[in-house]
């Protein structure tokens, strides 16, 4: 961020401050702290080598990842493997808010004459809606089969 457009940010949280009265002291000055961290000079980061290359690392299959596994990751997404739960994010303007799926088979698909990666995910929800959706017991919703879904 160059220095005109900081300063202009920083003059935005002040204008935001002096005319929207939810906008606290407390709001202001978190904003403010979080702008200086583009000027001010980095701050000592102590994590180890081992744990960054687990975080950051070509993940599941090394140096010899597939293109696509690659650019799964270079997008930030995770790569499924069988057996896993993992929750997936909802459809905009869905009611639910926890969607809980177990990959059941990895997949390759043609949609439109190309050809995808996926995954056969079994769905899962909670035996009472009512239930807690962290703690509560879930059910297959399909009793048999699962569902393709595209990974990229």
């Amino acid at each position: 961020m160059c220095e005109d457009e900081h300063a202009k940010w920083v003059e935005g949280m002040h204008t935001i401050h002096t005319h929207h009265e939810h906008f606290t002291d407390d709001n202001l000055a978190d904003c403010l702290d979080m702008l200086a961290s583009y000027t001010n000079p980095p701050k000592p980061f102590d994590w180890i080598g081992d744990e960054m290359k687990l975080l950051y690392s070509a993940g599941a299959g090394g140096p010899d990842v597939s293109h696509e596994v690659a650019a799964q990751q270079a997008l930030g997404l995770p790569v499924g493997e069988v057996g896993q739960f993992y929750v997936c994010m909802p459809f905009p303007g869905d009611d639910d808010t926890f969607i809980l799926g177990i990959i059941r088979d990895l997949k390759k698909k043609k949609i439109n004459k190309v050809m995808t990666n996926g995954v056969n995910m079994q769905w899962l929800t909670r035996a009472d809606p009512n239930g807690d959706k962290y703690s509560g017991i879930y059910k297959s919703v399909l009793s048999s089969s699962t569902r393709y879904m595209r990974i990229i």
